[in-house]
């Protein structure tokens, strides 16, 4: 679950990065839904909580203070 919602992030961030910038930049008015369709997606996989009760943002964290752990030690 963990895995699979990791990747759904990598791609609902990319997708709501390329709307972003056509909205803003280009001015395609009609990708703001997208964008923010993109962006509370991201926010959902992030935070959601599967059967093991583990999310990817409590994972991301661990292995962050982990490595910095690591680094620290020298």
């Amino acid at each position: 679950m963990i895995v699979e919602n990791a990747v759904f992030c990598v791609c609902s961030a990319a997708l709501f990065a390329v709307t972003f910038i056509g909205a803003a930049f280009y001015g395609a008015w009609w990708h703001w839904g997208t964008a923010l369709g993109c962006a509370i997606m991201f926010w959902v996989l992030y935070t959601d909580r599967g059967d093991d009760g583990r999310n990817v943002r409590s994972v991301l964290k661990s292995k962050l203070s982990t490595l910095l752990g690591k680094i620290r030690k020298g």
